[in-house]
């Protein structure tokens, strides 16, 4: 890009070796590698006056270059350097526009002070040649060097729309209009009386349609007229590099819409005879296509609140029933309309047509098409693929058949989430291994099956629409325990001292098979409730049945403990407790005692001592037992006997009949005797040196009582019968504890146990 010519001697005009692209009224400076012809000077601003495109003469301004007033040059040697100041010779061709934004590179170095890779705008001037400007209608760049190599210029950018053209006056104004709105893809809206031109430009909508602005059934046209029916644009543009003549702009399509539309091109004809850009002709034929790529059309019976709807805007519409959440629409025409209402009262209405946008319609990034419709008819998924239910949950619960017997019954439960569509669910299962059995299709995801047994269970569901089509399976694999289950342990449960009494509530029992047929259990332990445990107390009262809200029990020091056992004699394995420090209104302090322990010389009947622990024995003798190497252990020979007692080897005599309170304590401990040190690991992680701690003993306490001398002639004695801390008024007292496990391989320990007759202090 260096201009070096020859300077051919005193002349108005210079000759150049070569074309520069100059035409007259373009700003220069000259330099020579010698003198410059007189009255040339360097660093001086000159405009050029054009004889041919190697031939120039000089003028002081641009007027004076337009008007020919050229300067007399003379004299001058060297070669002389003419450099156009604001003027790029471009030696690619671009079909650049005026406010384009470009990069410029060169094949030598650029002209200073321009950068590669830098945003500029450009001013055409001719076909090759341009000025450039930093910013939008900004100045004119001035160049300070000529640069070298050839100059090419790359589009980065351009006005979105540009309206070039002329138009006859005998034309319409509504002719005039519509033709210039071409050019930016526009609308024009009449409506009202008013028209309404809205430019192919995205504008968010801030209105909000809902089902609450309808006064009526709506009406949607999922797809447009084959009429109407298009997916590739083509069409003209008015070309200034052809003369101003009409060109045709590079076609349009969509491989999308083409395979929606079976694989046929179906072309709109669309001429934009206000564009003189192709750039600007396949962005506004894009913008048609995406357009009529938008085929809903809703048709809204609106209140009279949606007059705050204008056309040529855009809205969001949210009915869930088409699956629309805030989906955008371009408001076409707006009705206003006369009902008759209720008593024939005359009511205003507003009708809308709306129809289906999106922002992307307007998107445009270096020519490359949409490849994806931008705004879905609906977010309604498909009919065809329906989902996967959820893994279904099965519960359980006991019910009372009409014979009086209580059976199971199991619930099923699945759904299929954020699924517009109807759909039947479908369950089958199997208990234990047997067939399955299939429960027909039901609306209601929540099935309940009766009289069903306990035992492994199997449930598979599906899902299926209206058209039949099913979903994948979801299974599930469980347990249904029935009556085997184990209750719910006492909740709520509050202990009141009344009259020397323990009168202890608890919420009602709602499972049918302890409410018919079960029952609570009480026992007491003289420890502090976190010592407390159901293997190392003793019962105090009788069971109450399981409909029972409340027990009132002796008032003792220590925890009562509760659970809950059903009509199967299965407990709840939780244990509720509740903790008193047993001080009433009366005072009682102790009268006389009677101990058993350590020595236990009672008579046993079934009961053993061992340690300093009585216990219960064994069901068999060793002389029973064939060979001594057969004994596993000896104290568990043929198991642990079921019951036995052992009678104190004496009572208490008060000497006189007198009013008093029994209390005793006891201690106890239920173990597993199978439970043997041969089997266990480290010591380290024995809970106790003796078997493994058990509930599924009992102690009690049974007493008989005469007013007589014991030691006289023929005492008569009550019968007997179990002692819970009552108060007597007698003379003597005769005891004996009864032993009872429910399991041979189950024992019972109890370490100590003493009887205190007390009297009110």
């Amino acid at each position: 890009m260096p201009y070096v010519k020859k300077n051919l001697g005193p002349t108005s005009y210079v000759n150049l070796g070569s074309d520069l692209g100059l035409e007259t009224g373009d700003k220069v400076r000259v330099a020579s590698n010698g003198d410059l012809p007189d009255p040339l000077f360097v660093d001086t601003d000159y405009y050029v006056i054009r004889s041919s495109g190697t031939k120039l003469a000089f003028a002081a301004s641009e007027a004076d270059a337009l008007n020919g007033a050229k300067i007399e040059i003379s004299g001058g040697s060297g070669a002389m350097t003419v450099t156009p100041r604001e003027i790029l010779h471009v030696t690619d061709k671009h079909a650049l526009r005026d406010g384009d934004v470009v990069h410029v590179s060169s094949s030598g170095a650029l002209p200073a002070p321009l950068s590669a890779e830098t945003d500029y705008h450009c001013y055409v001037m001719s076909n090759k040649r341009i000025k450039l400007s930093s910013t939008l209608n900004g100045p004119v760049i001035q160049m300070t060097t000529p640069g070298t190599g050839g100059l090419a210029v790359k589009r980065k950018g351009t006005r979105r729309y540009r309206l070039n053209g002329d138009f006859e006056s005998n034309l319409k104004p509504r002719e005039v209009i519509e033709n210039m709105l071409t050019c930016c893809a526009g609308d024009l809206i009449p409506s009202g009386g008013a028209w309404y031109i809205q430019p192919s430009v995205w504008e968010p909508p801030t209105i909000e349609l809902t089902e609450d602005d309808l006064r009526g059934a709506i009406k949607i046209s999922p797809r447009t007229t084959r009429r109407d029916l298009f997916n590739a644009v083509k069409g003209k543009y008015i070309s200034p590099d052809n003369d101003h003549q009409p060109a045709d702009y590079p076609v349009i399509r969509n491989a999308a819409y083409e395979a929606r539309d079976n694989g046929k091109v179906i072309y709109k004809d669309f001429d934009q005879n206000f564009t003189d850009c192709p750039c600007q002709g396949q962005r506004v034929a894009k913008i048609i296509l995406e357009k009529g790529a938008q085929q809903v059309t809703a048709n809204l019976p609106c209140k009279l609140r949606a007059m705050r709807v204008t056309p040529g805007k855009n809205v969001m519409l949210t009915l869930p029933r088409y699956g629309w959440d805030k989906k955008y629409f371009f408001v076409e025409k707006r009705t206003l309309v006369t009902e008759k209402g209720q008593n024939g009262v005359p009511v205003l209405g507003v009708d809308l047509v709306l129809r289906e946008t999106a922002p992307e319609i307007y998107d445009w990034n270096s020519g490359e098409e949409t490849i994806v419709d931008p705004a879905p008819d609906s977010n309604l998924p498909s009919p065809f693929d329906v989902p996967k239910p959820g893994i279904p949950s099965v519960s359980e619960e006991l019910y009372r058949s009409p014979g009086g017997g209580l059976k199971t019954r199991i619930i099923f439960e699945s759904a299929v989430t954020e699924w517009p569509y109807p759909l039947q669910y479908e369950y089958a299962f199997s208990i234990n291994g047997l067939s399955l059995k299939t429960i027909p299709g039901n609306a209601n995801p929540k099935v309940t099956v009766q009289d069903v047994d306990s035992g492994d269970i199997y449930v598979s569901v599906i899902a299926r629409n209206a058209l039949g089509i099913p979903s994948e399976a979801s299974d599930f694999i469980g347990k249904i325990y029935g009556l085997t289950a184990p209750p719910q342990p006492l909740t709520e449960v509050n202990l009141q001292k009344i009259g020397g009494l323990a009168y202890i509530t608890w919420k009602a029992i709602t499972e049918l098979d302890v409410v018919f047929g079960g029952r609570v259990l009480i026992r007491h332990s003289p420890k502090s409730k976190d010592e407390a445990l159901w293997e190392n107390s003793v019962s105090i009262g009788e069971p109450v049945a399981g409909t029972a809200g409340s027990v009132a029990l002796p008032l003792r020091v220590g925890t009562y403990l509760l659970k809950v056992e059903d009509s199967g004699g299965r407990r709840s394995v939780e244990t509720s407790k509740v903790e008193t420090d047993g001080a009433g209104l009366v005072a009682y302090s102790p009268l006389t005692y009677v101990q058993a322990h350590p020595t236990w010389s009672g008579d046993k009947d079934g009961t053993v001592l061992r340690g300093d622990s009585l216990r219960l024995s064994s069901q068999q003798l060793i002389s029973e037992v064939d060979l001594i190497s057969e004994i596993e252990s000896f104290n568990t020979l043929g198991g642990i006997r079921e019951n036995g007692t052992y009678r104190f080897a004496a009572g208490i005599d008060l000497a006189t009949v007198k009013p008093v309170r029994l209390r005793v304590e006891v201690d106890v401990t239920g173990y597993d005797e199978s439970d043997k040190i041969s089997k266990r690991g480290f010591i380290s992680s024995w809970p106790s040196i003796v078997g493994g701690m058990t509930g599924d003993v009992e102690c009690d306490l049974w007493i008989k009582t005469t007013s007589d001398d014991p030691n006289g002639v023929s005492p008569v004695w009550s019968d007997w019968r179990k002692e819970v801390g009552s108060e007597h008024n007698v003379r003597a007292f005769d005891f004996e504890l009864r032993l009872r496990s429910g399991d041979e391989n189950t024992n019972i320990a109890i370490n100590e146990c003493i009887i205190y007759a007390e009297e009110v202090s």
